[in-house]
């Protein structure tokens, strides 16, 4: 995982310890808060969500959140119109 120089994603990602299993959802709308809508976001706050969601309590599936799936394949198919567009 590499260092992120975000302030306010290092206090978010801190209080996330603990979080995933008790209350889910708040933490899905955490990410969503952190982000803005997700057309308009930012790629820097785009690409940090998309790694926290890419490590290993998430793909190994320790983590297994419906909201998390949904915010996953959201933020993936915005980078993936970003890069199409940037292309074009």
């Amino acid at each position: 995982m590499k260092l992120v120089k975000d302030p306010v994603w290092a206090k978010l990602r801190i209080s996330f310890n603990g979080q995933w299993k008790a209350r889910p959802e708040w933490c899905c709308s955490q990410l969503k808060k952190y982000m803005g809508t997700i057309s308009s976001a930012t790629d820097n706050r785009l690409g940090i969500v998309m790694d926290y969601l890419s490590g290993s309590g998430f793909s190994g599936g320790r983590v297994t959140i419906p909201c998390i799936k949904k915010l996953f394949a959201s933020v993936s198919t915005e980078i993936e119109k970003r890069k199409i567009k940037k292309k074009g």
